[in-house]
C-alpha cells in the first residue's frame, strides 16, 4: 500500500511513523485497525463461513452422491454390456450379409449347377460302361439335366440383376 491508499498515515507524526517502523507489533496493530484491512478480514471470515456451510451441505449430501455414483457405475456397466452385445450382433449381421449377398448366392448357385452337371456326366459314363439300365439312365440323367438347366437359368437371371443393381 502506498501513502495515497492509506490516508491514516498522513495524520501521523514522523515519530509515530518511526515507532511503527521499529516496532512490528505496533505496525501490525496499526494495520489491522485500518478500515480497508478490517473490510478484507470481514470478507475473509464471511467467505470462510460460506465455505464451511457449503462443506456441511456437501457432507450431508454425501450418501446421495454415493448412491448416484453407484447408479452411474451400474448404468455404465450396463451400457458396456449392451455395447458388447451390439458389436457382436453387428458382426453376425455382417457375416450373414456377406454369406447371403447376391454375389455369394450367385457364386453358390453356379457352383451347385456345375456340380449337378458333373453328376449327370457320371450317370452318362455309368450308362456307357454298361453299369446302368436304359430306363434308370434316362430317369436319372433327365432329372439331373433338368436341375442343371434350372440352376443355370436362375444363375443367369440373378447375374443380370446383380450387374444391374450392384
Amino acid at each position: 500500500m502506498d501513502g495515497s491508499s492509506v490516508p491514516e498515515l498522513h495524520s501521523l507524526a514522523i515519530e509515530e511513523i518511526q515507532r511503527l517502523l521499529d516496532d512490528e507489533d505496533a505496525l501490525f496493530t496499526f494495520f489491522t485497525s485500518l478500515p480497508q484491512v478490517k473490510e478484507i478480514q470481514t470478507r475473509r471470515e464471511a467467505l470462510a463461513k460460506e465455505i464451511e456451510v457449503q462443506a456441511r451441505r456437501n457432507m450431508e449430501r454425501k450418501p446421495e452422491y454415493e448412491q448416484k455414483r453407484q447408479e452411474l457405475s451400474a448404468t455404465y456397466d450396463q451400457l458396456t454390456s449392451i455395447r458388447q452385445q451390439f458389436d457382436e450382433l453387428v458382426q453376425q449381421q455382417s457375416e450373414l450379409a456377406d454369406k447371403y449377398s447376391p454375389q455369394m448366392i450367385l457364386t453358390q448357385l453356379r457352383f451347385s449347377a456345375n456340380e449337378v452337371d458333373e453328376q449327370a456326366e457320371q450317370i452318362a459314363e455309368g450308362f456307357l460302361a454298361g453299369n446302368l439300365p436304359v430306363n434308370d439312365f434316362v430317369a436319372q440323367f433327365m432329372e439331373k439335366k433338368k436341375l442343371s438347366h434350372t440352376r443355370h437359368a436362375k444363375a443367369e437371371k440373378l447375374a443380370a440383376k446383380v450387374d444391374r443393381h450392384w
